[in-house]
């Protein structure tokens, strides 16, 4: 695998980009609990390295997860720029949900802050419900989403 990674990441850096590597799993969701992102590789031996150390920390912090493997991409670095989550989830209350705010390690925070409920009304759209002031998530309810 790691000679895979190295192979795709030559690819990138023909192109002048450094890459970023990150698990690939169904079972891990959170990458970063496992060390499962490194970023701003430069060379062949050091993406070789990190994939190696990657797979290795997943296996043995996760030894029950699926791993396929890891992805190679290309580092996006942009001034001011912020990384947001953008998903659906199950909420007890509302059902499926469309989850939205702060990605990273960052978007794991509305655990531990409490996460806002957005009810559509059919007038106004969704009105957020701000009860924590460093709320990381909002969550609108969609109706058509349900399996």
């Amino acid at each position: 695998m790691p000679k895979q990674a190295v192979a795709h990441a030559n690819a990138l850096f023909a192109q002048g980009s450094t890459v970023v590597l990150k698990i690939m799993s169904r079972d891990i969701v959170h990458k970063s609990d496992v060390g499962g992102v490194v970023l701003n590789l430069t060379s062949p031996d050091a993406v070789r390295k990190a994939t190696a150390d990657i797979l290795a920390r997943a296996r043995s912090l996760r030894p029950e997860a699926r791993i396929s493997g890891v992805m190679v991409q290309a580092m996006v670095v942009r001034a001011k720029a912020r990384e947001l989550i953008l998903g659906l989830a199950d909420d007890p209350t509302f059902g499926t949900v469309v989850v939205f705010g702060r990605g990273g390690d960052g978007g794991r925070d509305h655990q531990r802050q409490g996460a806002g409920a957005a009810a559509a009304r059919p007038a106004t759209g969704a009105q957020p419900d701000r009860t924590h002031p460093r709320l990381a998530v909002v969550r609108v309810p969609i109706a058509t989403c349900r399996r």
